[in-house]
């Protein structure tokens, strides 16, 4: 028997079926697409991330960077100053920039350099900065291996922390107008004969407000004084005229440069370091668009004297019987000094300087003669002691 099949009708029906109709094909493309876009999306929002990431950690690393440096040098602030001289630890206080003595090169070459001593004053140019508006300028030369370190936002070594500051260093981009290049920069005396100074680019830092924005920035350092010469009270700090332990945004923009006279009063100093992102971010539109990171650092200062003046003078062989120390007459050493009426004394050093630290007050200073040794000057000399004075 033969059987017939017949597979017209199926394979019409199978071809019927093959294939995609055009609103298939519409709506697999539409599928497609939000697929697309949903992974072109997320590539974006991870890329956008990456860059954010990119940006805080070299924020981050600026600002580390910046309170390292700081921090480890400004805690030997005094090492190895002629204090019998007057040679002071810190030397200016500035929102922006702070200026030192401190034997950091410990007398050896370092990078090729040799080392540098206190600023000569028979050497001129002899202040700090070298040209412009000084900030520091010795007031004797001084018998000490301490060179002047500078932490500053002033690349134009001017003295002066502005818009020139800004823009004139290949690190300083365009795109955030709030950074400025932390500079280091050290100042003494070179063995070829005159005063150098020596500097070194540390890292990107926020900088006083030149650019719109909503914030403002705390300084880069504050300072905690003795403003009473008494142990028992809480340090006061400088530009905080309301008394409420903070630099408000009034008082930031307010606050300047501490007078000579309350710099031996300085016990601690604060140091705040931000730094920005480079790119624009309307997430950070309150911080004129700028991602920010902040570190902090606190430093007391280990070298300086208790009380905010002091008294130093020297005894000395008078050779002519003239009363006047003249050149060739050598200081006398080992010869007391005493503190009248406050059962106190000192006794003077090889080259015949004695030093005393005190608060404020009347005060009188007597020499006692040494064997054989007859006095020229009066042995008794009272004076009126002015808080800060030397």
């Amino acid at each position: 028997m033969e059987i017939k099949r017949n597979t017209d009708s199926r394979n019409t029906a199978v071809n019927a079926r093959s294939g995609f109709t055009l609103v298939e094909m519409v709506i697999s493309i539409l599928v497609l697409g939000f697929v697309l876009i949903s992974v072109a999306g997320i590539f974006a929002l991870f890329q956008k991330g990456s860059v954010q990431s990119g940006e805080y950690s070299l924020a981050q690393q600026n600002a580390r960077i910046a309170v390292d440096f700081i921090t480890g040098d400004l805690r030997q602030a005094g090492a190895q100053t002629d204090y019998y001289r007057g040679q002071r630890p810190i030397v200016h206080a500035g929102p922006y920039q702070i200026a030192f003595n401190a034997d950091l090169d410990n007398g050896e070459t370092i990078d090729g350099n040799p080392p540098l001593t206190a600023l000569s004053t028979a050497v001129s140019p002899n202040s700090v900065p070298l040209s412009g508006a000084p900030i520091y300028t010795p007031a004797a030369d001084y018998d000490s291996d301490a060179e002047t370190v500078v932490f500053t936002l002033d690349s134009t070594h001017d003295g002066i922390i502005g818009g020139a500051d800004r823009g004139d260093d290949p690190e300083e981009t365009p795109l955030n107008r709030n950074l400025f290049v932390l500079k280091k920069a050290v100042y003494g005396y070179a063995v070829s004969g005159g005063n150098e100074m020596r500097e070194n680019d540390l890292a990107l830092l926020r900088g006083p407000n030149l650019s719109p924005t909503w914030t403002i920035p705390e300084p880069l350092f504050q300072y905690y004084y003795d403003h009473d010469d008494d142990p028992a009270t809480n340090d006061r700090l400088w530009g905080d005229g309301n008394g409420n332990g903070r630099l408000d945004d009034a008082e930031i923009l307010a606050v300047a440069a501490m007078p000579q006279n309350l710099l031996g009063t300085i016990r601690k100093v604060r140091i705040t370091a931000i730094s920005e992102s480079e790119k624009y971010d309307s997430k950070y539109e309150t911080n004129g668009g700028f991602l920010g990171v902040t570190m902090n650092s606190e430093v007391f200062v280990r070298n300086m004297s208790t009380s905010s003046s002091t008294i130093r003078g020297k005894v000395y062989h008078d050779a002519d019987s003239d009363g006047v120390m003249d050149t060739g007459e050598t200081g006398l050493p080992a010869v007391e000094v005493r503190l009248a009426g406050q059962n106190r004394s000192v006794f003077t050093d090889n080259f015949g300087a004695f030093y005393f630290a005190l608060p404020a007050g009347a005060y009188s200073i007597q020499e006692v003669d040494p064997p054989g040794y007859s006095s020229t000057t009066a042995n008794l000399v009272s004076l009126n002691l002015a808080s800060g004075q030397a």
